[in-house]
């Protein structure tokens, strides 16, 4: 296989979505991810991401993040840089038969985002990590719904005791979290 350049890697994205190859959201997600696992890795752009050390890399964005980022925030991150790297190398093997085969989980009947797929699985040390969505909430914490859309609420459990500092760097992980790729496109 050629050199791919993790440049390619993160032009893909927006490429796949205008070609109607992945929808939106998707690409968002592994674009985001893309683009936070390798914010402190020079030269990115330039290397070839086929010879990447993918575990290197992670360990290096988990011991630069460890301290503003929640361990189930960086699994999520991993998960996704892991299957990003994965999909786009399928793609360049064979770009002419290449097709998204879906998000993992996304079969019917499988919960999303729980057992990955045989394809791009998610390991087990990243499973095991999850929280049950039916967790009662401790006394400790209050759950606020914020409907984000008329089909998706938002549920936040934070702190009684929440403090300003930790508004703000909830606010600033939030703001890290969309991707409008259409700005995206160079």
């Amino acid at each position: 296989m050629a050199q791919i350049s993790g440049k390619a890697l993160v032009d893909f994205w927006p490429w796949a979505v205008e070609k109607g190859l992945i929808k939106k959201p998707t690409a968002s997600s592994y674009l985001s991810a893309v683009r936070r696992v390798t914010a402190g890795v020079d030269g990115f752009e330039q290397q070839d991401v086929s010879a990447m050390d993918v575990e290197h890399v992670l360990t290096r964005f988990h011991n630069r993040s460890s301290q503003g980022i929640s361990p189930k925030t960086l699994g999520v991150y991993s998960q996704r840089f892991r299957q990003a790297v994965g999909i786009y190398l399928d793609y360049a093997k064979s770009p002419a038969g290449w097709r998204f085969r879906g998000k993992p989980g996304a079969r019917r009947g499988v919960p999303r985002g729980r057992t990955g797929s045989a394809q791009y699985p998610v390991p087990e040390s990243e499973r095991a990590g999850e929280i049950d969505p039916v967790e009662p909430v401790s006394s400790n914490t209050i759950e606020y719904p914020f409907p984000l859309r008329p089909d998706c609420t938002a549920r936040l459990k934070l702190p009684r005791d929440l403090r300003k500092a930790e508004v703000e760097r909830l606010k600033t992980f939030l703001d890290s979290l969309p991707m409008d790729l259409v700005q995206d496109k160079p």
